[in-house]
């Protein structure tokens, strides 16, 4: 007689709990995300084996009690729904490992949330409404992970310098304007992703301590300036400082030697007003600041950049606005959107991010405000496109999405391996669901893996592409796609290698149309395991992103 320990219902439109499942004493995982459930039932409890309970994406809207009866549980998911409160129950669960609490409504946590949680090792509690945490925080002296982001939190408790094991954390986009030092105390600490909030400075003192951090995200701060003592971070190989007020960098910049080496590596300081070193010459890498502010080789740096420039721009303008192209006039020219599900799904995408973050650091060079959502379910994904559409448009320009996943060119799939319709997605930007983005460009990137042969898509058609015959709530949009199969970091990053050059270039001269139709004869030329469509259109005039 066999033994059932793993039982999968995700996506099963459930509104209970079926009894069946109730029965299986030895389960040890009981996955029911994606469903309509809004209680657990109290026989639940009796499943004393399970260890892994996944409720993601239903209608909770609070902490179903029985959960707090199942004492073995190691890996806990209640994402995704409604919650705004944890009651003090949540302290039985005293072998929880694992436990993802993010995209609710939770306002605050109870003072000793985190006293019995002595084994917790991963925690996610980001995109909720949090303006404080207690003290108690610092007792989850086992955390490794820690994503306290799109909160409301304007400090850190002194009790974090207890969290020495910790090796990423990331407190980004909340209201913090001073850098919390107990930050400066995590020796373990491998990643910090701490970019919009309102920082002016960092602490004196910040990398004396923090020999382990290998990535660094600080951009959309107010920093004016940089500590000596960044230089000191032996390993420091990704460093995005975009979008600050940095006039200067410390003299021992250079040895920083890693930044922007390793593959995956992000080194970024666009949108600094940059003194010294000049902007132009941060922008040809470590080496070259190196260099710089050693003061050995300036005059040929300078004039082998001047010499590339002029050599480089050779296109005509015979593409340039002839007042048939759309106004682009407003900064932030619009709002971009990238969505990086890099890695999950059933063909993954194995490897780093760093096909979205040079995205991002380029639609933001370019006047953008670009936001980027990482391993986001099917179900969250049109989660985000739908409050993007509430948002006000009308001062801006355009609208850009870009999805960097699994799927088709109809289809993109979540973190959960489930797949949402790009038709769906882009409807959430269209005449009738967006007014404010009426006769204004919307721009829809696909840069996925397939799931299965692409040679299976040689006689096939985009589902958009019958868009162009479509009413006019589907008008100013463009369509751009590029399939392939396998996930090697090389030819993944073919597409956005050529498209970032083409556009570097190119993006205020030419129309994105004629620049994405080269991209894509590129990318089929260049890759064999590539498949790329021609882009489809409902533009009506020209766009020159100038």
């Amino acid at each position: 007689m066999s033994v059932t320990s793993h039982h999968d219902l995700r996506g099963a439109d459930l509104t209970s709990v079926p009894d069946g499942v109730l029965k299986l004493k030895h389960l040890t995982k009981l996955d029911l995300r994606v469903n309509r459930l809004n209680a657990l039932p109290f026989k639940l409890s009796k499943l004393s084996h399970l260890q892994t309970l996944l409720i993601r994406c239903n209608e909770f809207h609070e902490l179903p009690s029985v959960v707090c009866k199942l004492k073995n549980l190691i890996h806990f998911d209640i994402s995704t729904n409604h919650i705004e409160f944890i009651h003090d129950g949540m302290a039985n669960l005293v072998n929880l490992q694992n436990l993802d609490l993010s995209f609710n409504i939770i306002r605050e946590l109870t003072t000793t949330f985190g006293r019995s949680f002595k084994k917790m090792t991963r925690l996610d509690i980001s995109h909720n409404k949090l303006s404080s945490l207690p003290e108690s925080f610092g007792e989850m002296t086992s955390l490794e992970s820690l994503k306290l982001g799109s909160n409301r939190l304007t400090k850190l408790p002194a009790s974090f310098a207890k969290l020495l094991q910790l090796k990423s954390l990331e407190i980004d986009e909340n209201g913090m304007r001073d850098f919390p030092e107990s930050i400066c105390q995590m020796m373990s600490l491998k990643e910090l992703r701490a970019n919009n909030n309102s920082f002016q400075r960092l602490p004196d003192h910040f990398g004396n301590k923090l020999h382990m951090l290998e990535i660094l995200i600080l951009h959309n701060n107010g920093l004016r300036g940089l500590p000596d003592s960044l230089c000191q971070l032996p390993i420091l190989s990704s460093l995005d400082l975009s979008n600050n007020e940095i006039l200067n960098l410390p003299a021992n910049f250079g040895k920083l030697s890693r930044l922007g080496k390793e593959d995956g590596s992000v080194f970024s300081l666009l949108n600094n007003p940059l003194d010294e070193p000049p902007l132009e010459i941060c922008a040809r890498g470590i080496d070259v600041i190196r260099e710089y502010l050693s003061g050995q080789g300036f005059f040929t740096i300078r004039k082998k950049m001047t010499e590339k420039k002029r050599s480089d721009l050779t296109v005509t303008l015979d593409d340039v606005d002839d007042g048939t192209s759309y106004t682009m006039n407003h900064r932030p020219r619009g709002v971009a959107v990238i969505v990086d599900n890099i890695g999950v799904g059933a063909n993954s995408m194995t490897g780093d991010n760093s096909d979205a973050d040079k995205l991002r650091i380029f639609l933001t060079k370019i006047g953008f405000s670009v936001r980027v959502y990482r391993d986001k379910t099917s179900d969250e994904i049109l989660q985000v496109m739908e409050v993007i559409a509430l948002e006000d448009h009308s001062n801006f320009d355009c609208f850009l999405a870009c999805f960097v996943a699994n799927g088709s060119p109809d289809l993109i799939f979540g973190e959960d391996s489930l797949p949402v319709s790009l038709v769906d997605v882009a409807k959430c930007v269209n005449a009738r669901h967006c007014p404010a983005l009426i006769g204004k460009p919307k721009i829809f990137l696909t840069h996925a893996c397939a799931e299965y042969d692409i040679t299976e898509m040689a006689n096939t058609k985009p589902e958009v592409s019958a868009l162009p015959k479509s009413p006019p709530v589907w008008e100013d949009f463009l369509f751009c796609f590029n399939i392939f199969q396998g996930a090697g970091a090389e030819e993944r990053s073919v597409f956005i290698s050529k498209l970032l050059s083409s556009l570097e270039l190119l993006h205020s001269l030419k129309d994105l149309r004629s620049i994405m139709y080269n991209v894509m004869d590129g990318v089929a030329s260049d890759v064999e395991t590539a498949f790329v469509f021609s882009p489809v259109s409902t533009l009506k005039k020209k766009l020159i992103l100038s």
